[in-house]
Order: C-alpha cells, then sequence, then structure tokens
C-alpha cells in the first residue's frame, strides 16, 4: 500500500521525472500555461508552487535556489519579478 508516500511516480524513474517536471515548471513560468494529464499537473503544482514560496523570500539564497530547480535564467528573472508581484 501507498500509504503516506508523498512522492507521485508517474511510472518513470526519479531523474526522469524530476528533469520533465522541472521543465513542466519552467513552460508554466515562462508561458503561463501548459496542457498535460491530471496526475503530472498535480506533480509540478507542487514543484511550482515552492518555487511561488521561494520568489516571495527574495533573497539571493532562493534566487539560486529557484535557478538549480529550473536552470533556466529567463523563467528565474520571470518567476522573480512578475510572478512574485501577483501573488
Amino acid at each position: 500500500m501507498r500509504h503516506r508516500k508523498a512522492t507521485l511516480k508517474l511510472n518513470m524513474t526519479a531523474t526522469h521525472r524530476n528533469a520533465m517536471l522541472a521543465g513542466m515548471v519552467r513552460s508554466l513560468f515562462e508561458s503561463g500555461r501548459i496542457t498535460t494529464t491530471v496526475p503530472r499537473a498535480k506533480a509540478a503544482a507542487r514543484i511550482a508552487e515552492k518555487m511561488v514560496t521561494l520568489a516571495k523570500k527574495n533573497t539571493l539564497a532562493a534566487r539560486r535556489e529557484a535557478k538549480s530547480v529550473l536552470q533556466c535564467d529567463r523563467a528565474v528573472k520571470k518567476l522573480f519579478q512578475e510572478i512574485r508581484d501577483k501573488n
């Protein structure tokens, strides 16, 4: 049974899952909207919410942590300038 298991496995390895979710969140922040399945959207929403929380802190450490997850300067810049102000 999967009681108290936090990670949605999505039928792929951990490295593949992490790369896919990071790419989805990056695309979400760059374009504002993505099309995907419900389980993938739920898994990506968890990461996206963590990134928005980091953006609200607005520190150098938070910016570096977001960069390590998103792997894209444009997405990090948009996250910390535009998306942070909306929330």
